[in-house]
């Protein structure tokens, strides 16, 4: 009886659905924690946060962290069967948000606050965001349009689309498939089988993968790919970076112009990409026995 008032005091809004305002002098941020999730957050100039709900939640505001919780989070053996899913839309300004969820399908529009997400599995969108994102995911999808900031991925299998951004990509996924459109800043990735297509990107890449394949077109600034038997594409766009390629025992694609030279089965190209614009930019790429190409 005591433990049962003791949850009571502790959650004590606990409903099915509904909607609930509070004033933005209440909350400084957010932390949600729900088996099966479907979220929406969008950033609204406002006086108050405002929320709809479809589920069982419960709701606690600690020294302004507006905690959100669904009925059975505690109980780990409940999410794998947890099949009911909750649906939640706040609207507000931004404020640093934490969420933790088995399965989750989220949509964030126009905000600016730092994010961080953990899930077993999910469904990622985000539009106009700007800010520090931190996301853990077993496996999932990615869409990513017009970020500014900092994206962390660590993920065991995951697709990431990023269009449009610029920041610090740091990405850590076992297997998956990254494309990057008209995007600037600094790539990082490490990765044992990943796909790999940049379109127009400009800045530092550095990155590893055993298996998959990288395609870059870019105005690079400094690069240094690495992979073991996947292939290397890398097309450089309008400048003349100095290029240094190496294979043990594979084969490199390169202009003429450039210096090859052989040792035993290994080939090593070096020179300086010609240009009529600017000398701009430093290239490294190594692979174990795939193929590189240079143009």
């Amino acid at each position: 009886m005591k433990k049962i008032i003791f949850l009571l005091l502790m959650f004590p809004f606990l409903s099915l659905a509904g909607e609930k305002s509070w004033s933005i002098k209440e909350i400084k941020s957010i932390l949600i924690q729900v088996e099966n999730l479907k979220l929406q957050f969008q950033e609204k100039q406002s006086s108050s946060y405002h929320l709809t709900w479809k589920g069982k939640l419960s709701f606690k505001n600690e020294k302004g962290q507006l905690h959100i919780q669904s009925q059975n989070f505690s109980s780990k053996n409940s999410w794998s069967d947890s099949k009911t899913k909750v649906e939640i839309i706040l609207s507000g300004p931004s404020l640093p948000v934490s969420i933790f969820a088995s399965f989750s399908e989220i949509t964030f529009s126009l905000w600016k606050s730092p994010v961080f997400i953990s899930s077993f599995n999910g469904r990622i969108k985000m539009e106009n965001t700007s800010s520090d994102w931190n996301i853990s995911l077993q496996e999932g999808h990615i869409d990513t349009f017009k970020h500014r900031g900092l994206l962390k991925l660590r993920s065991v299998q995951t697709d990431l689309n990023l269009t449009e951004s610029e920041g610090t990509f740091d990405l850590q996924i076992n297997e998956g498939k990254l494309n990057l459109i008209k995007t600037k800043g600094k790539l990082v990735f490490n990765s044992n089988k990943l796909f790999v297509h940049l379109k127009f990107f400009e800045g530092d890449i550095k990155g590893f993968t055993h298996f998959g394949q990288v395609i870059a077109s870019a105005k690079p600034n400094e690069v240094n790919i690495q992979t073991r038997e996947a292939l290397i594409r890398f097309y450089v766009m309008g400048q003349g970076p100095q290029v240094e390629a190496y294979t043990q025992t594979g084969f490199i694609y390169a202009p003429k112009y450039l210096n090859k030279r052989f040792r035993g089965k290994s080939v090593k190209v070096s020179g300086r990409i010609r240009s009529t614009l600017n000398k701009k930019g430093n290239i490294n790429l190594k692979t174990e026995t795939g193929k590189i190409y240079i143009n």
